[in-house]
């Protein structure tokens, strides 16, 4: 009896975390905090049963284990089954943490592509938290040290108890049978609010790999055959060419009165404007690289990065440039090590690359990766953190200075300023009012009253960035290249300020967040004055733009396409996110189709010339052409994913475009 007593759940702190998060469970369900279920009472017991089958799964296995190394008569091997576990305890209480801290702020629990993400870029995301909420971060930080201590030492009476009470082929079983269950329940739950649950698309993700494989063949016998990037003979270069990537630039700043870029405003009067310019997704490790490369972001329906070796890695905007002679350069206020971004960023066709790790100076986030930290130690000088952008615009300058002629250089620059939390640079204005933030913010999630006082912060820093792009153009009209050079104005993404139940960008991929400023500057620009382009484009057919403008080739490996040359006023235009929610997006103007999978499936049709704001979803009342588009949008997602998952494709062929595959 003794030893039944001391395995009772209610004795054993390590059972703790089971117990909160089914009450979490059962507190969603209750007050119906998510559209998890319908509501019926047999949705709402697949989702008990598959948290429960999870946990049981979990304990058992823990337990599994531990009566294996129990039963090891060697010393070694048992402590160092200890320490195993001991780290075991230490990560399983921070998952669990990060799950609940999810749940309680947006609703849902995170996906294991973001978890993954967090792990891989953890330096960056906990000294940016230390920042922003350092109340918080300190709460969690107790907590988690609590925690720990106790789950800890519980583990080894837990195991103790477990040896007296069960035998190893009993505890199999249960194993076995928990795991069974847990799968066999996951085709009926439609989102996780269980630390543990499985939810359907785990399933179908294997289903839909099955389907993608059988595209291999169709696109074998349609796709273009891979070729190596020929320049353009005929092109002597004399055109220099400036490409500026800024953070969450939205769209609508233009039409805004009184104005918050008037440099911008102005010189949209001798630029293209196009008014209806989309980000291939919602979050910069995705939307950053697929500008400079011209290709969709969407290459796996996992967790995706950039491997420096990825035999599927296309020509960029700067190997384009290159191969004509250019001299190129990329200057970034931010670290490229964010999302692996650097590894197809430093490469041998940039001439010069600078990001925020070469920088000497005082950087205005935070020292926010593990080289930085190190960096720090060794030196006393943290150098990891983004720049503010008016050094950067300096360090930009001083190399265009720097070159022996400016008749063929192109250079990329990335802007952050405009970045929440929002940056001021020192001396900068402020005439949005109020903008202090006296209360913790946390990105994508901060007090829904305070939304006025974010967006002030957000326009002035708009606005400061405005001030130094107008000294930056002033400086290259003293060195003899404005008048003749291509200037690109783009934001990578919007910034949303609840129009839609949350804030900055990473998540759905709504209008606040996926439209922004786009002008593109020619030489002789006056020429196409007042030029507005209002059919809707993709950020990738901006770098074809820029190409075709000088009479160069253009990259097969290009998905997007000069939306002048084409003459289309409606070519499809894709999008996929996989971040704060796992979602597909087409634009065919005016229909706006949404394919969201995580957190929950959802399909949203918006007609945005009636409703430019989407709060009236038609995909019930418009169900033919939902159906359409969506028909579309998987073709397309099959067409991705077959082409990067099989070498066969990326290795002898080009990628397929939307205009051939529809």
């Amino acid at each position: 009896m003794q030893s039944k007593h001391r395995f009772a759940i209610v004795n054993q702190p390590l059972m703790l975390i089971p117990a909160i998060d089914l009450a979490i469970v059962g507190v969603v369900l209750f007050r119906k905090a998510l559209p998890v279920s319908s509501g019926s009472a047999v949705s709402n017991l697949f989702l008990v049963i598959n948290a429960c089958a999870g946990w049981v799964a979990a304990v058992s296995l823990v337990g599994l284990i531990g009566l294996a190394v129990e039963r090891m008569e060697n010393p070694l091997i048992r402590k160092a089954a200890t320490l195993s576990s001991a780290v075991l305890i230490v990560f399983g209480a921070a998952y669990c943490s990060i799950f609940w801290t999810f749940l309680a702020s947006l609703g849902y629990g995170p996906s294991g592509d973001i978890l993954a993400f967090l792990v891989l870029n953890n330096g960056q995301l906990l000294l940016h938290l230390l920042q922003t909420a350092p109340t918080k971060m300190a709460a969690f930080g107790l907590f988690l040290l609590v925690a720990v201590f106790f789950f800890t030492r519980a583990y080894r009476k837990f195991i103790s108890a477990a040896k007296q009470s069960f035998s190893i082929p009993h505890v199999s079983i249960l194993s076995a049978t928990a795991l069974a269950v847990l799968v066999l329940s996951a085709p009926h739950v439609s989102a996780r609010i269980s630390a543990v649950s499985v939810d359907k698309f785990a399933i179908e993700r294997w289903t839909r790999d099955a389907r993608v494989a059988e595209r291999e063949a169709s696109l074998a016998n349609s796709l273009p055959p891979r070729r190596k990037y020929e320049p353009t003979s005929a092109i002597h270069a004399t055109v220099p060419v400036i490409f500026l990537l800024v953070e969450s630039l939205r769209y609508d700043l233009l039409e805004m009165q009184p104005s918050p870029i008037p440099f911008l405003q102005a010189l949209s009067e001798e630029a293209m404007v196009f008014t209806r310019s989309y980000a291939s997704s919602s979050h910069s490790n995705y939307a950053d690289l697929a500008v400079w490369y011209s290709q969709y972001p969407l290459r796996s329906s996992r967790l995706q990065g950039y491997p420096a070796d990825a035999e599927w890695r296309g020509t960029s905007l700067f190997e384009a440039f290159k191969a004509h002679d250019y001299v190129t350069g990329y200057i970034s206020s931010q670290n490229e090590k964010w999302g692996g971004m650097i590894n197809w960023l430093k490469v041998p066709d940039v001439d010069f690359f600078y990001h925020s790790e070469d920088f000497s100076g005082d950087t205005w986030v935070n020292e926010d990766d593990d080289a930085g930290l190190i960096r720090l130690l060794k030196t006393g000088r943290a150098t990891a953190g983004k720049i503010e952008d008016s050094k950067t615009l300096r360090i930009a300058a001083d190399w265009l200075s720097g070159q022996r002629s400016t008749d063929a250089v192109f250079l990329g620059v990335n802007l952050q300023n405009t970045h929440f939390s929002y940056v001021i640079p020192e001396g900068g204005i402020e005439p949005y009012q109020p903008a202090t933030f006296e209360f913790d913010a946390v990105y994508y999630r901060w007090p829904f009253e305070k939304r006025e006082v974010v967006r002030n912060r957000y326009l002035n820093a708009v606005r400061n960035v405005d001030e130094l792009l107008r000294a930056f153009v002033e400086e290259l009209k003293e060195l003899g290249i404005w008048e003749r050079c291509v200037f690109v104005v783009l934001g990578d993404s919007g910034e949303a300020f609840y129009e839609h139940g949350f804030g900055n960008h990473s998540g759905p991929m709504y209008d606040e967040v996926m439209r922004t400023l786009t002008l593109v500057k020619l030489p002789g620009a006056k020429n196409f004055g007042d030029k507005k382009i209002e059919s809707a484009i993709s950020h990738i057919d901006i770098a074809p733009l820029v190409l075709e403008s000088l009479g160069m080739a253009i990259p097969e490996s290009f998905q997007g396409e000069a939306p002048l040359a084409t003459g289309e006023s409606n070519r499809p235009v894709f999008m996929y996110a996989n971040a704060m929610v796992r979602q597909y997006g087409l634009v065919s103007w005016p229909w706006k189709l949404l394919k969201t999978e995580y957190p929950y499936p959802r399909l949203e049709l918006y007609h945005l010339e009636a409703d430019p704001g989407e709060e009236e979803d038609l995909a019930d009342r418009e169900a033919r052409m939902a159906q359409v588009l969506e028909v579309r949008l998987n073709q397309w997602i099959e067409n991705q994913l077959a082409y990067y998952g099989s070498p066969r494709l990326y290795e002898g062929f080009q990628p397929p475009r939307t205009t051939e595959h529809r």
